[in-house]
């Protein structure tokens, strides 16, 4: 018989240590707490728009017209980065050709 304090390994969720362990604990430790998702790193089209204070439709409208960012595209998704779109407005909005550094 092995003590208690012996270097085997428990399998995974056994109690008896007093430990917080287990499949059943998630979150902060909270039975049943789904964690919460990590933030994204970028948005769609509807979400920068929402982002911005503006409608989808004017979203388009300034990338179509080079007024905001072209995004990053993704297979057939264009995506916008989060912190390109805080720089951007943070910088005050310019062109898109001001904003990636060709006046």
């Amino acid at each position: 018989m092995c003590p208690p304090d012996s270097a085997q390994p428990r399998p995974r969720g056994e109690a008896g240590d007093g430990a917080r362990q287990g499949a059943d604990i998630i979150g902060d430790g909270l039975p049943g707490v789904e964690p919460p998702a990590p933030a994204p790193l970028a948005v769609s089209a509807r979400e920068a728009a929402r982002l911005v204070n503006v409608s989808a439709r004017h979203w388009a409208g300034l990338v179509a017209r080079g007024r905001a960012p072209a995004g990053v595209r993704l297979g057939r998704r264009r995506v916008w980065p989060l912190e390109e779109l805080r720089g951007w407005l943070a910088a005050g909005a310019p062109s898109r050709e001001h904003w990636e550094g060709r006046p």
